[in-house]
């Protein structure tokens, strides 16, 4: 049999699964007319906890295809079904869910490698209550990325500032990336902390399109924040790639917590970017390139009030796994998309947004950001979005359209 399209199939499951929630919320109403808790509900069926945890979101979920999330294995549904038969849950409907659960296996074994797979498959179909999956999948990632690639990160922080330019035609913009408590697992690991722009020439050398933030660089050229910095951090180095980018790395003295480091680095670009619309670029984005497994990411962007006004972003995810976006895929859209549901917050003026939990000194860092910029922190609006256990190798593209004649506005 022919797999069938993604709406026959998710039709054809949630059909079965709808079936499956109304006999467990059948099965729930009969014991009890009002809310139930799990201690409740285990003790009225004499089931385990678990069990009736599982039963209690089954009944309460806004979504079917979050069903299997919490679907007992075979045994203990077969158990079930007895269970709501002496319970006084009607014949009938109980009947229907045997069928129904009957069909959802045999849809498991047709189109699915195993139970896990299905559940990822269905899962995948949500259009709501997806959050409890997306963190579970998340995090199982961070923990085999890091196990695999021998590093981890408390958190990251990126912060983004949008700014005028001399050129009214152009944006300055000043980036800052902070690792927390990043931590070696492995001998002999050197971890990109940053990536620096550049330029090929036409005579095949590369210029530095960025400034250092702070006055301080490495023998390499790093643009290291060492203020905001662990102080005894083991070499940074610069690694030429190509003539798009560099990135900055850092290899790990001592593994486990004594070696944990935090490491911040920041860079300036002048007129590096449209202020105005355009048919190649009508988008102001920006892309965060998650290369580290980290517990908790955090994105600020410091939009320049005056210049752009109220802006309304969006973020969307792109697996870097073939390779960064190209342009097109980060202004119109394309390329291996990864689902990215975390609200983006409107904090409003930045010097009264909330500092960020694990940053240390934050709003120093954003003040030292700003006034290197040549602008009040207050002139700006700050729009962030956190993220638990985001998903790497991902490029986070954080964008919304330029207004027109932005540079006109006055402030």
């Amino acid at each position: 049999m022919d797999t069938p399209t993604k709406d026959v199939f998710a039709e054809a499951v949630r059909a079965e699964l709808q079936a499956v929630r109304d006999f467990v919320h059948e099965l729930l109403s009969t014991i009890s007319a009002g809310t139930q808790t799990v201690t409740e509900v285990a003790s009225a069926l004499a089931v385990e906890r678990s069990m009736a945890w599982k039963l209690i979101k089954i009944a309460s979920t806004a979504d079917v295809m979050t069903v299997p999330q919490y679907l007992p294995g075979s045994r203990a549904i077969l158990r079930v079904l007895s269970i709501a038969e002496r319970a006084g849950v009607s014949p009938e409907r109980v009947d229907i869910a045997r069928v129904a659960l009957r069909r959802y296996q045999e849809l498991s074994a047709e189109h699915a490698s195993d139970s896990a797979s299905m559940e990822l498959l269905v899962g995948s179909q949500a259009s709501l209550g997806r959050t409890a999956m997306d963190h579970a999948q998340r995090r199982a990632a961070f923990r085999a990325a890091s196990y695999m690639l021998g590093v981890d990160a408390g958190m990251f922080y990126d912060a983004t500032f949008l700014s005028p330019s001399v050129n009214p035609l152009t944006l300055d913009l000043a980036s800052v990336r902070v690792l927390a408590d990043l931590t070696g697992l492995r001998a002999g690991v050197a971890w990109p902390i940053g990536r620096s722009l550049t330029t090929l020439q036409t005579d095949g050398t590369v210029s530095w399109t960025g400034e250092p933030l702070a006055e301080s660089t490495t023998a390499d050229g790093v643009p290291i924040l060492p203020e905001f910095s662990s102080p005894d951090l083991p070499p940074l180095v610069k690694l030429e790639r190509d003539g798009q980018a560099a990135l900055f790395a850092v290899r790990s003295r001592r593994l486990g917590k004594g070696g944990r480091i935090t490491v911040a680095v920041g860079e300036i670009y002048r007129s590096v970017t449209e202020a105005r619309p355009t048919s190649a670029m009508p988008n102001a984005a920006m892309v965060v390139l998650v290369r580290t497994p980290c517990r908790r990411g955090v994105i600020d962007v410091f939009v320049h009030r005056p210049t752009l006004g109220t802006v309304k972003p969006t973020l969307r995810g792109i697996s870097t796994i073939f390779g960064l976006p190209i342009a097109s895929e980060v202004q119109f859209g394309g390329g291996l998309e990864v689902p990215i549901n975390d609200p983006i917050v409107a904090l409003g003026q930045a010097d009264r947004a909330p500092a960020v939990r694990g940053i240390a000194r934050h709003r120093d860092l954003t003040n030292f950001a700003a006034q290197r910029l040549g602008v009040p922190l207050g002139d700006f609006d700050v729009y962030r979005v956190e993220l638990t256990f985001p998903p790497t190798p991902v490029a986070l593209v954080f964008s919304f359209p330029l207004p027109d004649g932005a540079n006109d506005r006055k402030g």
